[in-house]
């Protein structure tokens, strides 16, 4: 029997991600229709290169609504198939694609890729950042959506995460 990915983990989930083929509209809809309308938006950034060989080309927003992250990723060029695979081709599509998780340590890092591989999980994405690292866990066929697992060095409060916008006012981001 395969060896389940770390539960405890699970429970964590702090991230709603989207998949979109157009940015704007996505962000009109959370806007108009769900009260989220203060994203940090990054249009056309730099490539991101990927573990293993090429990068991705994106355009993205993350906003926070109370201790729950929405991020909305509209595939731009390069290695998209993480994200452009759940989209049609031919019309406006905003989809469900992953719930992230945090990852505390270093130890538990390697604990939950090791975990995912001994389970039969396929990881189809992963990126290295100076001070942060992320992969994508196959899920779908499980649960529907992918697992993202997200790990940032050092005081996670005074990370990147930090500057992202709170949408709900007076609420406290703890990490």
């Amino acid at each position: 029997m395969n060896s389940p990915v770390h539960a405890a983990l699970l429970g964590q989930a702090y991230q709603l991600g989207y998949a979109t083929t157009d940015l704007d509209r996505a962000l009109d809809i959370f806007g108009k229709q769900y009260g989220i309308r203060d994203f940090m938006v990054v249009k056309k950034g730099p490539a991101l290169p990927i573990d293993g060989g090429g990068e991705l080309v994106m355009d993205g927003a993350l906003a926070w609504a109370g201790p729950t992250m929405i991020e909305i990723v509209q595939p731009i060029s390069g290695n998209v198939e993480l994200f452009a695979d759940w989209l049609p081709k031919d019309r406006f599509a905003l989809r469900f694609h992953h719930i992230a998780v945090p990852v505390r340590t270093d130890a538990d890092w390697q604990t939950v890729r090791r975990e995912a591989e001994e389970s039969g999980k396929r990881i189809v994405f992963s990126v290295s950042q100076p001070n942060s690292r992320a992969m994508y866990v196959d899920t779908a066929d499980d649960l529907g959506h992918y697992l993202e697992y997200l790990y940032v060095e050092g005081d996670i409060s005074k990370s990147w995460l930090s500057y992202i916008p709170q949408n709900i006012p007076g609420y406290e981001l703890t990490f």
